[in-house]
């Protein structure tokens, strides 16, 4: 998918989207996504890693950690989530890195509205229903509750998923 301007519906224009990134096996997918999209549609992107609360923590602790301590506190997902937004930016998009720590699905929905998104964009790590029923599913909390339009983006391991049960199909 190629745009050479910014794409508009019906005078609608996409302006801010919000990346929620884990850095797991969805994360190259999403980010192929967001630069198409990106530049498409002109956009700012926000990308944001939460890192969940730890033992009893209220609710709505979704306290904005100054980027300083985070820089202390998570050095590594402080230095992936601020080079993702930097390789964006040095391509000519408008991006930002945002790291909060708090319950996950309540903190993407809170940070979608306050930076009032357009879309979401999110990935699937594709369990399946029983994981996803057992464990949870963060993508699955958000399609639910989320007040904009949310993009599920596969994971990279579902081509080599699909393939796996081709062969065992065609070797039956």
């Amino acid at each position: 998918m190629t745009f050479t301007e910014p794409y508009t519906v019906k005078g609608f224009q996409m302006k801010q989207i919000l990346v929620p990134i884990d850095f797991s096996d969805t994360t190259a997918p999403i980010i192929q996504t967001v630069e198409t999209m990106a530049k498409g549609f002109d956009c700012a992107i926000h990308y944001l890693h939460v890192t969940p609360s730890v033992g009893n923590v209220d609710e709505c602790d979704l306290q904005r950690h100054s980027q300083g301590l985070f820089a202390q506190n998570f050095p590594k997902e402080h230095g992936r989530i601020t080079a993702l937004a930097e390789n964006l930016r040095q391509r000519g998009c408008e991006a930002d890195a945002i790291l909060l720590q708090g319950p996950v699905v309540k903190v993407i929905l809170h940070e979608a509205e306050r930076l009032n998104a357009d879309f979401v964009i999110i990935g699937s790590h594709g369990h399946g229903a029983l994981y996803d029923m057992l464990v949870g599913s963060v993508c699955e909390g958000v399609l639910r509750k989320s007040k904009c339009p949310v993009i599920v983006v596969p994971g990279s391991n579902r081509d080599a998923d699909q393939a796996a049960v081709r062969r065992e199909a065609e070797g039956a």
